[in-house]
């Protein structure tokens, strides 16, 4: 669906259309899933995603592009938020790195191709679990999720350049981990 299309599901939304809303849930749905289910335990993500979606349907008259950024970061944010919620009521430690204002340069494509391998699901959650947590986050916003560089700034209150090293950093490590727990994968 077009970012056109999705303004004018927010608009009825807020006028209190709610089969709009219906299908900005089917649309969002399955990637709030896949990014929660990486993120905490699967049954936890079904919580976390019934819960983000009340959430939104309560905060969405308070939505506006021109403040929030685009709709799918502002969900996204919301998502990550939880996450982070979800942690500290769990008294589980989330490790922030403090990177801003490093720069590096390379090319998204050198990123892509630093991790291309063959791996099954089940392998990449088990990797996902052993990445430092920015990395995590920005590896699963970017290849899970499909976001832009921008979309997971505004998401991780990051430059974009802090997210370019982040996501560097964390395929470097993903490749690490895959060649340490699947040597027969090289």
């Amino acid at each position: 669906m077009e970012e056109q299309q999705v303004r004018e599901l927010i608009l009825r939304i807020q006028r209190g259309d709610s089969e709009a809303f219906g299908v900005l849930y089917d649309l969002f749905l399955n990637d709030i899933y896949r990014y929660m289910y990486f993120k905490v335990s699967p049954p936890d993500a079904e919580d976390l995603c019934e819960d983000l979606f009340v959430k939104v349907w309560e905060k969405i008259k308070t939505y506006k592009e021109q403040k929030n950024g685009s709709f799918r970061a502002w969900i996204f944010t919301i998502a990550h938020n939880m996450v982070i919620d979800y942690y500290r009521k769990n008294r589980t430690t989330i490790p922030l790195d403090e990177i801003e204002g490093l720069e590096m340069e390379y090319s998204d494509m050198e990123v892509e191709r630093e991790t291309d391998l063959n791996i099954t699901s089940e392998q990449l959650t088990k990797a996902l679990s052993m990445l430092k947590e920015d990395y995590k986050q920005a590896v699963i916003l970017k290849f899970i999720n499909d976001l832009s560089n921008e979309e997971i700034s505004a998401i991780m209150d990051k430059s974009e350049g802090a997210v370019r090293i982040l996501l560097h950093r964390g395929l470097k490590e993903m490749n690490r981990i895959f060649k340490m727990l699947y040597p027969e994968k090289e």
